[in-house]
């Protein structure tokens, strides 16, 4: 695989909020990782990793009602893990699986990126086929009813999503599909590695972003509003 053409989606879990943004923030500073969530609560990463798996994991141990390690054991697949925790005295129990490193907080961006290339390294070797590969291999169309007839779009092809009631606005390049479908259900069969909710009525496809702020996103000459309780997480998602 060459990282530079295909990126390593990744997913951060941790139940304290700073150690998240902190996270985030050093993910998007690199060019081969592609964050796809960030996750408070163990059981909730449990339910998103069902539905869309990713290659690497940054996930802390200590976490109410599921621990980290509790999760990985919950998982069918074995993503590539770094830990990030607190607490050292779990690192000989923590390489009973796929962990490539293991780092105790306060994390710097040094130790961070120390860990990255060890990802890098083991990513790179041969036959090692990455989550966004074969997401690419097993689909690049949404699938939708428009006016009673089953329509495939192609993911490029799609700029945003509204709600419109139990509709969904797909807006494209030049013109506009009126789908019967939920903001929901569409966001189920659209690659989270490619498209972002920001509010409760607009999904919007990252390729098309052109700038953002606390409130807005502007997208395709378009500004949509970014909801409140989706703000923080997006604006830590983009912010470079």
């Amino acid at each position: 695989m060459s990282t530079q053409k295909s990126k390593l989606l990744c997913m951060v879990i941790d139940d304290e909020r700073p150690a998240l943004l902190l996270l985030a923030s050093f993910i998007n500073k690199v060019e081969e990782l592609s964050l796809v969530a960030c996750v408070s609560d163990a059981s909730e990463a449990v339910d998103l990793l069902k539905k869309r798996r990713v290659d690497l994991l940054f996930l802390d141990i200590n976490m109410p009602r599921m621990n980290g390690l509790g999760l990985l054991n919950s998982l069918d697949y074995k993503p590539m893990v770094i830990f990030t925790t607190a607490f050292s005295n779990y690192a000989l129990q923590s390489f009973e699986y796929n962990v490539v490193d293991y780092l105790v907080k306060p994390i710097t961006e040094e130790l961070f990126q120390r860990a990255i290339d060890k990802v890098l390294e083991r990513a790179s070797h041969k036959g090692y086929k990455s989550m966004l590969e074969v997401e690419k291999e097993n689909s690049s169309r949404l699938e939708v009813r428009v006016s009673g007839k089953l329509v495939a779009i192609n993911y490029d092809d799609i700029i945003y999503l509204q709600s419109f009631g139990n509709y969904v606005k797909i807006f494209l390049h030049k013109n506009m599909l009126l789908a019967s479908s939920t903001m929901q259900e569409s966001m189920k069969k659209l690659p989270e590695s490619k498209f972002l909710r920001i509010h409760k009525s607009f999904i919007v496809n990252r390729d098309y972003v052109k700038s953002i702020d606390h409130t807005m996103v502007e997208i395709n000459n378009t500004f949509l509003p970014i909801g409140i309780s989706y703000r923080q997480f997006v604006t830590a998602l983009f912010n470079e």
